[in-house]
């Protein structure tokens, strides 16, 4: 996919699908159409900072490592600090090449 389309792909999971000038096709990952209540349908709701999230793993993980708690993940090569180990994965493979 070329930088244009994927702006494009971008910009129409904001408009209904019969506004969008190229529709966006579902990979073969995917067995469900985008739709606009999909898109912005979330459950689950933190009680504390009101965040939302669309499963509720996100909202487990956010109360157990993110919400009104510090970075408990560091860097040793750098100050990176972080609040979930995936993103100190990430941190680790794209800035120091290493896991």
């Amino acid at each position: 996919m070329q930088a244009s389309e994927a702006s494009i792909s971008l910009a129409c999971i904001s408009l209904k699908m019969d506004e969008c000038p190229k529709p966006v096709q579902p990979s073969r990952k995917t067995s469900r159409v985008l739709t606009e209540d999909y898109l912005l349908e979330k459950k689950f709701i933190c009680q504390v900072c009101h965040r939302q999230y669309r499963y509720y793993q996100g909202l487990y993980n956010h109360k157990r490592f993110e919400c009104g708690k510090d970075p408990q993940f560091h860097c040793t090569q750098c100050p990176f600090k972080c609040k979930q180990k995936i993103s100190l994965r990430r941190h680790l493979a794209s800035k120091h090449n290493s896991l």
